[in-house]
Formats: structure tokens, sequence, C-alpha cells
């Protein structure tokens, strides 16, 4: 498992592959291990899964960043760039939390970036059409 600081975070979440960090507070022990070894055997058995973790205590600009209460441990999946996964690590039972990573993992990325992409259009479309007439057509109107 990788240990990762603020500076380090950006670099290796943000790089290729799939990424599961454990957001958490203090050192890796108790309860971090604990999660970590509930979620061990999918981490065995899918090897393309990189495993990090980081202590929030050090990290305060993460905590910030996805509005994290700071308190509960929390799971942060990325691949390529995209979050497929964020959620505290003790919302579910382990077994559904390690079934919806392994799920997550065999998505096509290509895929969920057309999908992001045709909302993204949808969204500006629609906020096109919400704009004044006079404001689209850019022309001086006095």
């Amino acid at each position: 498992m990788i240990e990762l600081t603020s500076e380090t975070f950006h670099q290796t979440m943000g790089g290729d592959g799939v990424k599961v960090c454990l957001m958490h507070r203090g050192p890796m022990d108790g309860e971090g291990h604990r999660l970590m070894a509930m979620l061990g055997a999918l981490a065995d058995a899918d090897d393309r899964i990189d495993w990090a973790h980081v202590d929030l205590d050090d990290a305060a600009d993460l905590t910030a960043m996805f509005g994290l209460d700071g308190e509960r441990p929390h799971l942060l999946m990325m691949a390529d760039r995209v979050v497929l996964y964020s959620a505290p690590a003790d919302q579910r039972p382990a077994a559904e939390t390690a079934a919806i990573l392994k799920r997550a993992a065999a998505m096509d990325m290509d895929a969920v970036r057309r999908d992001l992409e045709t909302e993204r259009e949808s969204r500006s479309h629609l906020f096109a059409r919400r704009v004044c007439p006079t404001a689209m057509r850019g022309g001086d109107s006095g």
C-alpha cells in the first residue's frame, strides 16, 4: 500500500490506472488496518487496483477538497483521472464495498469519458437555452 502526502496525492491519484485511497486521520493503525484487511481479499484478487492511504492530519487541503468531515475514514477510487467511487469507508459492509470497487475497476473508461462529455454538452445546451437572446447575439444593443 502506497503512503501518500498532500503533494504526492494529486500525482499518484491523477495518474493512469485504477487507484483506491483510504483517507484517514492519524497513524495507519487500528481502524485503518481493520478496514483495509476487510477489503484485502479484493486487493489480492484484483491486480488492476493500486492501493494507497493518506493521513488527513498531514493533508488538510484534501479534507476541504473532497468535503470530508475528517472524522470517519473515507474511500476514494479514481481511474484515469475520473472519480468512480467516494464514500465513507464504513458506510457499507466490506463485501458490498469490495463488489462495488471490483465492478468500477472493470469499467470501460473510454465509455465513461464519452458519457461525461455527453452530460457536459447536455448541460451546456440547457444553459445556452436560458440565456437572453440579446446576450447571445454578442452585438452592442445600444
